[in-house]
């Protein structure tokens, strides 16, 4: 009996990180179905507009739509296509399959910007010279520091994305 009760007990015992990550994946698909509507609505008002870009939308809003299934870059020609196939963006976009032609631009050009992974901040700029990692509840925060003549910068990670950019000159 005693055995048995141990048992039950384990089973209905849920790890506390388990659990916070449950509610963390039904709190990011429930903001991405509030999300939808204001993707269509931008994905139109590009269409719409042509002197528009998709740079003017913040990253974080751009990467939120993507995953919501509402990409927001403009189609290219067939001319278009192959002529930026060819350049150091269409080269990393080959590489990395994953990523968005505006990511891809933006690290050939070595630009971070708010919203970009880890590593596509690597890509950019290589490996940083140190590495700061804080771990909270809700979250995990990490800050790279570059340190060197190319570059005298700090950015800030939160849950993989970049949070914010500091260049000193």
């Amino acid at each position: 009996m005693r055995g048995a009760i141990l048992f039950l007990f384990s089973i209905t015992m849920i790890p506390p990180g388990i659990a916070r990550q449950d509610e963390r994946t039904r709190a990011a698909a429930e903001s991405l179905l509030k999300l939808l509507p204001t993707c269509k609505a931008i994905r139109a008002r590009l269409d719409a507009d042509e002197t528009m870009r998709v740079r003017s939308i913040p990253l974080d809003m751009q990467n939120r739509c993507k995953i919501a299934g509402v990409p927001l870059e403009r189609a290219l020609s067939a001319e278009e296509l192959a002529l930026w196939e060819r350049g150091d963006a269409g080269k990393l976009c080959f590489k990395n399959k994953t990523w968005p032609r505006w990511i891809c631009d933006l690290v050939a050009y070595k630009t971070v910007r708010v919203g970009m992974t880890s590593a596509q901040v690597e890509a950019a700029w290589g490996k940083p010279s140190q590495i700061d990692r804080s771990e909270y509840e809700s979250a995990v925060e990490e800050v790279w520091t570059y340190a060197n003549r190319a570059r005298d910068a700090k950015v800030a990670f939160q849950d993989g994305f970049v949070k914010s950019v500091h260049t000193r000159h």
